[in-house]
């Protein structure tokens, strides 16, 4: 039976509060605190906390259900509020420093029981219990409580029971103050936005009718302090105007406080669709002078995107430029004002919030021109077709040009605007004046150019279209008398042909034209004059009416020629002979070899030379003569004097010893022996040649083929191609030299062909295994009819074992060797016959096991009959 005590104990806190708030409402309102019931039972009354309709009371009902502290703890007041069992709690989250009070009234339901074992009080972070009774015999007891708590604090109301009896104490508390809050810092997140992954700077707004907050957010700057409790409807913007608002509303009280950061978040999740063109507005009435709105053509482009727009007073938008940094040309028309140009940047920061447009303002079209360049065209007359050079007067009374137009100087600068006649002239006077009226000025400039046209179409008809042409060749000044000569006048179109004499000197009616002319004296030692003469309207002398072609310098007299060899008519050969040739006078010598492409000696003097040809390597006599050099013998289509060597004489030899040489090899350093095979489809020469013995006489001449080859098979064919002939002959050895430097690498190793099929008894092809092996190398091959060559068995001698399959046959074994000499040169192959594989046994003993009948398990003995019909 547990010891009753009762008593009467009253206990007075001082009270000090600041910001505080009056029983349950606000941050302290029954929905912000947390109720723990550790237990229920069927006890008398229901264990709890219950708050009264006006938010005013808190009643605490004790635990009932006989799982009380004392399961856990002995009596006393020295517990914490981790216990499970036997407590009953309010707890709630301090928002701010101070002191929080109230009034208790305590009431125990069975009379003389110790309030010790239902104790009221309070646990500060889950510290240890505080008891705010007093055990004894008091059954209902009341007071006041103060305690000092921090921003963040947990603060538990218990009521608490040892043993959870039946008639549970029950504690009411009331006049409760506590530190609260009237506003919280809003924390404005703005970077959850899915397109754009990345904080958002931008301006917010909240009011709710009485309070406004203004704040520039970015994301080092994000939290809005102080804001007071209210529901607020709140915009963001961001800067330039490229997103639109977004707006919403936010609930700023204790329930939206979030308890780790002790904020109010505000999240602006979607920032819109950014606008990434805008209309520009094109300006152009501000120009001092003008004072008016001025109409042009705009361009705009920024290397990507290009806009072309007429601008006028009432039509000055270019819509949906899209953003970018451009340059800008404003053109008037007409060609009168230079255009305006400047860059203009289109983006959120340069769109007026205004008008929603970028402005672009073109102050100054600059100052009108007054004068335009003259572009003269003469290239459009239908029947001259190509560009006509002359002279253009221009004059309006005030202003006179002249200019000299060509086909690449046909601009005439500068002409101040007004009507001009003018006046187009050809030189020469062969064709009339042009003449016309022209207007200079802004309406008349080509836009494209920015020149005025000029075009003069129709240059007249000429007066004439020939002109005699007067050849003179009197003033030489060394013969100092006329000199008679042929004229040939080409350009490509006409050609004239005209002996001059003194008398006779005139080629008539030459049509209009630039000539190449040539000068030729009949008498051949004097070289053609050449040159260009032009006949046209200019070139005509006005005293004569003629074309003067003056022939000053009818050229030196030669003293020289250029003799042509030639070898190529002797009835036997047929064809050309190359060969030497000395040319001598006693004074002059010349010496040439001449070939079929070079066979002209330059530059011979004048003169009776007896001449020599020789041809290289002593086959045939030398052939002699002699030749005049002088004017008379220079042939005149060629100009040169002609050397003919008819006859080459009958060649002394038609063969040659052939010495072949094999000792340069760089490897083997020495002579090597070899066979020499030389073709060339008509003859054949074999020959074995050694150190001593390498000379193959009396070869014909001819291109042959070679082949060297050495004995053995180690080393590959040496081949090539040789020349026989004259020429190939070495004067010092009288041989033609056949130098085979390279023999090639030996090979080291062969393949085996392994040949069972000989044996007498058994007649066809045995398989089996063959080991080959000369204590360094070791060959294992499996032999059958199909597959029986061991490849690339190194050089050696071997032995082999040759092993049938079964254990029918003893091993046959021997000895090979593998080298050059043993190579077989149809097959290229090592041969290694294997006649004799053995004589087969015919009969085996039979060991009979019965130890493994399943059901016996053990040996059996018993009698085995064996029979195959001939052998039992």
């Amino acid at each position: 039976m547990k010891k009753i005590y009762s008593f009467i104990f009253s206990i007075i806190f001082l009270l000090v509060q600041f910001q505080a708030i009056s029983q349950f409402t606000d941050c302290y309102a029954p929905e912000n605190w947390t109720i723990d019931i550790s237990n229920t039972g069927p006890n008398t009354l229901t264990p709890g906390v219950v708050f009264d309709d006006a938010g005013e009371t808190m009643t605490l009902t004790a635990d009932g259900d006989f799982q009380g502290l004392s399961q856990n703890q002995p009596a006393g007041f020295d517990f914490d509020c981790s216990y499970e069992d036997g407590l009953v709690m309010a707890c709630i989250s301090i928002p701010a420093d101070g002191t929080v009070t109230f009034d208790w009234n305590y009431n125990m339901q069975l009379f003389f029981e110790d309030p010790a074992n239902e104790p009221f009080g309070y646990c500060l972070n889950g510290d240890n219990f505080v008891s705010l009774i007093t055990p004894g015999l008091f059954d209902t007891q009341n007071g006041s409580a103060s305690i000092e708590v921090a921003a963040g604090d947990q603060l538990c109301l218990v009521q608490a029971s040892y043993f959870s009896e039946e008639f549970q104490a029950v504690t009411t508390v009331s006049n409760f103050s506590a530190p609260n809050l009237s506003s919280a810092p809003v924390f404005v997140s703005t970077s959850s936005h899915p397109l754009i992954g990345a904080w958002v700077d931008g301006h917010v707004t909240l009011t709710d009718g009485t309070n406004t907050y203004e704040y520039d957010v970015t994301e080092f700057d994000n939290i809005i302090a102080d804001v007071a409790f209210g529901n607020y409807d709140y915009t963001f913007s961001q800067a330039g105007g490229c997103y639109p608002d977004v707006t919403g509303t936010l609930t700023v009280d204790c329930n939206t406080i979030i308890p780790q950061s002790g904020n109010v978040l505000l999240s602006i999740i979607d920032q819109g669709t950014a606008i990434t063109s805008a209309p520009v507005f094109v300006s152009t009435s501000s120009h001092p002078l003008i004072g008016a709105w001025v109409d042009g053509h705009v361009t705009l482009t920024d290397g990507m995107n290009t806009y072309e727009y007429d601008v006028t007073e009432f039509d000055n938008i270019i819509e949906d430029v899209a953003f970018g940094t451009y340059d800008y040309t404003f053109s008037q028309a007409g060609g009168c004002y230079p255009d305006v140009t400047g860059t203009v940047v289109v983006d959120c920061d340069a769109i007026i919030p205004q008008s929603g447009n970028v402005f672009l303002s073109i102050i100054d079209q600059g100052t009108a021109i007054t004068s335009a360049p003259v572009f003269v065209s003469t290239s459009s007359h239908p029947l001259i077709g190509a560009w006509v050079d002359g002279h253009v007067t221009l004059t309006d009374g005030m202003n006179t040009y002249e200019y000299d137009v060509t086909e690449f100087d046909n601009i005439i600068a500068d002409v101040a605007f007004g009507t001009y006649d003018y006046t187009f002239s050809q030189a020469g006077g062969c064709y009339p004046d042009v003449t016309g009226t022209l207007t200079v000025d802004c309406d008349a400039i080509i836009e494209q150019s920015g020149n005025v046209f000029l075009s003069i179409i129709d240059q007249g008809v000429p007066s004439q279209t020939t002109a005699p042409v007067f050849v003179l060749t009197s003033s030489h000044p060394l013969i100092g008398a006329w000199v008679d000569g042929h004229v040939t006048l080409t350009n490509g179109i006409n050609t004239y042909e005209y002996d001059v004499t003194e008398f006779d000197n005139i080629i008539a009616d030459v049509v209009m034209g630039t000539y190449n002319y040539t000068f030729t004296r009949s008498v051949g030692c004097f070289e053609s004059i050449t040159g260009t003469l032009v006949v046209d309207c200019n070139a005509i002398i006005p005293e004569s009416g003629n074309v003067l072609l003056n022939i000053l310098d009818q050229g030196t007299p030669i003293t020289s020629a250029p003799v042509f060899v030639l070898t190529s008519n002797h009835p036997l050969i047929g064809s050309w002979v190359d060969g030497h040739v000395s040319l001598t006078d006693g004074m002059n010598t010349y010496e040439y070899d001449v070939t079929e492409f070079d066979n002209i000696i330059a530059d011979v003097a004048f003169g009776t030379y007896d001449y020599t040809f020789t041809q290289a390597g002593g086959c045939y006599p030398d052939v002699t003569g002699t030749l005049t050099v002088d004017c008379d013998a220079i042939i005149e289509e060629s100009g040169n004097v002609l050397l003919n060597i008819i006859d080459q004489g009958v060649p002394s030899q038609t063969t040659a010893p052939v010495f072949v040489s094999t000792s340069s090899h760089p490897l083997i350093g020495a002579w090597v022996d070899g066979h020499v095979t030389l073709t060339d489809g008509f003859n054949t020469y074999e020959y074995d040649v050694t150190e001593f013995d390498n000379i193959i006489a009396d070869v014909a001449m001819g291109t042959y083929n070679y082949t060297f080859s050495q004995a053995g098979g180690c080393y590959p064919d040496v081949t090539g191609t040789l020349v026989v002939d004259c020429n190939a002959i070495i004067p010092q050895s009288g041989n033609v030299l056949l130098s085979i430097i390279d023999q090639g690498t030996a090979i080291t190793s062969a393949p085996v062909f392994v040949s069972t099929s000989s044996h007498p008894l058994i007649g066809a092809w045995v398989d089996g295994h063959v080991t080959l092996t000369d204590g360094v190398n070791t060959y294992e091959y499996d032999v059958t009819e199909f597959d029986n060559i061991i490849a690339d068995v190194a050089f050696g001698t071997y032995d082999y074992t040759f092993s049938q399959a079964g254990g029918c046959y003893p091993d046959v074994t021997g000895t090979v060797t593998v080298d050059c000499e043993s190579i077989i040169p149809q097959s290229g192959n090592i041969f290694l016959s294997i006649i004799d594989q053995g004589t087969a046994i015919t009969s085996a003993p039979v060991f009979v096991s019965t130890s493994s009948h399943p059901l016996i398990g053990a040996w059996v003995d018993g009698h085995v009959t064996l029979t195959d019909g001939m052998n039992t």
